[in-house]
């Protein structure tokens, strides 16, 4: 099930786009996909590429892009590692 808030899509791909960049300088550029949306605050639960942990951001400090807008690099590591869904057994919680 896709949960959407604002136009982002749990599996969309993002860049952190120009208020990201001055709120956080070391992000300026960077892209990832986004992992989770929170339905209580303005949180984001987004996996830059080439990290293994996700990063919790606004969700004003990120853009969604198409796929054909991304480099040769991002597109092979998206297309690379689609996003999936969790099963049951995958959960820390029950």
């Amino acid at each position: 099930m896709a949960h959407q808030i604002n136009r982002l899509v749990v599996g969309t791909r993002f860049k952190v786009n120009q208020l990201g960049s001055v709120r956080c300088p070391a992000l300026a550029g960077k892209t990832g996909t986004v992992t989770g949306i929170s339905y209580r605050n303005t949180g984001v639960a987004v996996l830059f590429d080439g990290t293994k942990r996700p990063t919790y951001l606004h969700r004003d400090f990120i853009s969604s892009v198409p796929d054909h807008s991304l480099t040769t690099n991002e597109a092979g590591y998206a297309n690379a590692n689609p996003p999936h869904e969790l099963k049951r057994s995958d959960r820390l919680h029950a």
